[in-house]
């Protein structure tokens, strides 16, 4: 079980860019959170899926990436061992979690939103995939700002260097 929740704990810092301390790790995955039930809504708005509340939908979400995440960790640690050659590697590292969601995901989030197939698998992908690009976009504004505040302190430092100088 350990080793299940490390590889797992991996993924998600993995998928959330890396975050160096624990306030950007949890800063980034609640916003992450809030985009794809921003997503679910409006893209499900859009393909016709009535709106059953933000419990299903919360439901549906963490049934959803909690199966995936726990496919893809099962397929590290119990299938790539096993293969040996590179692009077959690719392909169950990448084929497994995929048709998991589309055979067991896609049908679970059907029946909490109670909709069809094609809406709700159209509402998951783009979720998802606008949740990845605002990731994207959250990162690059992290790093800058920390990467500015680095810079002025630097540029802080480097003045009361002056400073001391030019007093002695």
């Amino acid at each position: 079980m350990e080793m299940w929740l490390r590889d797992l704990s991996e993924i998600v810092r993995l998928l959330l860019g890396g975050p160096e301390t624990v306030w950007e790790y949890w800063l980034l995955l609640g916003l992450v959170l809030a985009v794809l039930m921003l997503a679910m809504y409006l893209v499900g708005t859009a393909t016709r899926i009535p709106n059953l509340g933000n419990i299903r939908r919360l439901l549906a979400l963490v049934l959803g990436l909690g199966f995936l995440a726990c496919v893809w960790v099962g397929a590290q640690t119990y299938l790539l061992p096993y293969v040996e050659t590179a692009w077959l590697r690719q392909v169950v590292l990448y084929g497994v979690p995929v048709v998991s969601a589309m055979l067991v995901v896609i049908p679970i989030q059907q029946a909490i939103f109670r909709s069809g197939y094609v809406a709700t698998l159209i509402t998951f992908v783009s979720s998802l995939a606008l949740a990845a690009l605002f990731m994207i976009l959250a990162n690059a504004v992290l790093d800058a700002v920390l990467d500015g505040e680095k810079e002025s302190h630097a540029i802080k430092e480097r003045k009361a260097a002056v400073n001391r100088l030019l007093d002695k």
